[in-house]
């Protein structure tokens, strides 16, 4: 009896796997992203935020979260208790450290794949991919102690589990997405006017009344629990509820003060502010948290006293938010690393900004683009209000490649058909039927656009909210 030979895939097959694109775009960002780590080593504990060293450094040897010896609540905990654990497992060198965002922008990389796949299709998804692993930028972010991996990756988890969490509900589901936001909020607490919108957000991808309102009460209490250790810490440190970080205050008057809009213009730091030999200071002996309200107090008082001078400001940050010109300038700012950054981000801005006008024109893709959408106007709202530099927008760009990812993949798309619609030529010295033209439909690049990811929602009673 003879045994039936086993199948071996084809390589052109293997070569258009997703596994294998996948795999081949994680590559291509690991090596890109400990490149560019290792280029700018030299300066690793010079630039950046260097207090994440000094607090990581402090949780390592035992001391809790300090900085020069006194309790901090100047940053959230999440990225330095990242940061320690890499420096427990490497030692405090940047390649501890390099390594560490790496694995952070991998799994953003992933994370980045699959919303693009549930939002647009399996294309538009590697396509964001791919974008992601070779955009220098986001290279440029990991290479130093700035948290920008950390955000991300928590950024785009908690969209991914919101839309699984939509399809029914999912303790598991819902959860994961409250550990995402709670770890989110702990890194960075610009994502609150986001998480805010969780419910705006779940309706957009499909979510259910019912569903909505039971992932709010599971969620929510989750995410309180898991914000309720760092709160109390602060409460019994400093005497006052700080459930994220004390710097609101001070950021606040770094965007809203008499200089703040002539020194954002011209691509200065706004911490350069604290520093003038005009700029008020509050009593030294204040700690953090009384000083951190002093701030936002004082910013306050000046925008409420110039009504026209604030305007003018919010328009300053605003442009330098979305700026295709890197801001604020740093000592290891070169013509060349502005020419880069340039030359994708505005590329990408440009074909991104087209693709989510098509999503809105199209009945089928308004969803996605009012779950993006409101996710990416939460962000530029609260900087604009706030402060506002392309470092801090950057966290918003994989949104952007997901909208660039479905535009050209649908541009693919159109261009295979027609060239599969193209006459076949016949050969002179042919027979009959023989001739050159398309290739079979399975070497083709570009596979036919995924249907719409709503068609993805179980079979059964879910409720599909009416659009708009």
């Amino acid at each position: 009896m003879r045994l039936p030979r086993p199948r071996v895939p084809s390589p052109v097959g293997v070569l258009r796997s997703t596994a294998f694109l996948l795999v081949l775009a994680a590559l291509i960002l690991a090596a890109g992203r400990f490149g560019v780590a290792q280029s700018v080593r030299s300066s690793f504990f010079t630039t950046g935020q260097q207090i994440y060293d000094r607090v990581a450094q402090s949780l390592v040897d035992g001391h809790g979260f300090s900085d020069r010896g006194e309790p901090s609540v100047e940053n959230p905990p999440v990225y330095p208790l990242a940061v320690a654990g890499a420096y427990w497992a490497g030692g405090r060198n940047w390649w501890s450290v390099a390594i560490m965002q790496t694995l952070f922008d991998l799994g953003s990389m992933l994370l980045l794949y699959l919303l693009g796949k549930r939002l647009f299709g399996r294309t538009a998804g590697l396509i964001a991919a791919f974008l992601y692993a070779l955009y220098p930028y986001l290279a440029a972010q990991a290479a130093i102690l700035m948290d920008t991996s950390l955000f991300v990756l928590l950024l785009l988890a908690y969209l991914y589990f919101l839309t699984r969490a939509a399809d029914h509900f999912s303790a598991r589901w819902t959860a994961a997405s409250a550990a995402a936001a709670a770890g989110a909020l702990l890194v960075r607490p610009t994502i609150a006017p986001v998480i805010v919108l969780t419910p705006a957000l779940l309706a957009f991808v499909g979510g259910t009344r019912r569903v909505i309102a039971r992932m709010v009460i599971l969620g929510g209490t989750i995410f309180l629990l898991l914000l309720t250790p760092w709160t109390v810490r602060n409460e019994l440190r400093f005497h006052a509820f700080v459930p994220t970080s004390a710097k609101l205050g001070e950021n606040f008057y770094a965007g809203n003060s008499p200089h703040a809009a002539e020194y954002i213009s011209e691509g200065k730091s706004t911490d350069l502010l604290r520093v003038r030999t005009d700029a008020p200071h509050p009593p030294r002996r204040w700690n953090q948290v009384k000083k951190d309200g002093w701030w936002f107090h004082h910013g306050y008082k000046w925008a409420r006293k110039h009504p026209g001078e604030w305007a003018h400001a919010l328009k300053v940050k605003a442009r330098a938010f979305w700026d295709w010109h890197l801001n604020p300038k740093t000592l290891g700012d070169t013509h060349m690393k502005n020419r880069i950054y340039t030359l994708t981000y505005l590329p990408l801005l440009a074909v991104s900004v087209l693709a989510a006008l098509l999503c809105l024109v199209l009945p089928g893709r308004r969803r996605a683009f009012f779950f993006l959408g409101f996710v990416v106007g939460g962000f530029t709202l609260v900087h604009v209000l706030v402060v506002g530099y392309t470092r801090l927008r950057a966290p918003l760009d994989p949104l952007l490649m997901a909208f660039a990812g479905w535009l050209l993949a649908e541009v693919g798309g159109v261009t295979v058909r027609a060239w599969q619609r193209l006459p076949l030529p016949v050969a002179a010295s042919a027979g009959p039927g023989a001739g050159v033209g398309a290739p079979p439909a399975n070497l083709l690049p570009f596979p036919e656009p995924e249907h719409d990811f709503t068609a993805e929602l179980p079979e059964g009673p879910t409720e599909i909210l009416p659009e708009g």
